[in-house]
């Protein structure tokens, strides 16, 4: 059950991470991906604590909703989200 919230939270993250992105102010590549890895980990961690209980040292369902989730909101960036007429719009009402 995990790994299906775990897909869908990080099918909603592009906007997520884009708004914290354009709020920290971060323009290096590097930095981006960071802010992107490092909240699908927290993401990642947090729906497996709050789906299965706390077993963090059950390294496979973490590793595995981590995965998930960072999976789903890379691919979702890179289909729908990245060059789309609602970053854009995001980014310019951030801005």
């Amino acid at each position: 059950m995990s790994q299906l919230i775990a897909t869908i939270v990080g099918a909603i993250m592009p906007p997520i991470i884009e708004f914290v992105i354009t709020k920290v102010g971060a323009s290096k590549r590097w930095l981006q991906y960071i802010i992107a890895f490092g909240s699908c980990i927290i993401v990642g961690m947090v729906t497996t604590v709050l789906v299965d209980g706390i077993k963090l040292f059950d390294a496979e369902n973490v590793l595995g909703d981590i995965g998930l989730v960072f999976l789903a909101s890379q691919t979702v960036y890179n289909i729908y989200w990245k060059n789309s007429s609602l970053q854009k719009a995001l980014i310019k009402k951030l801005s």
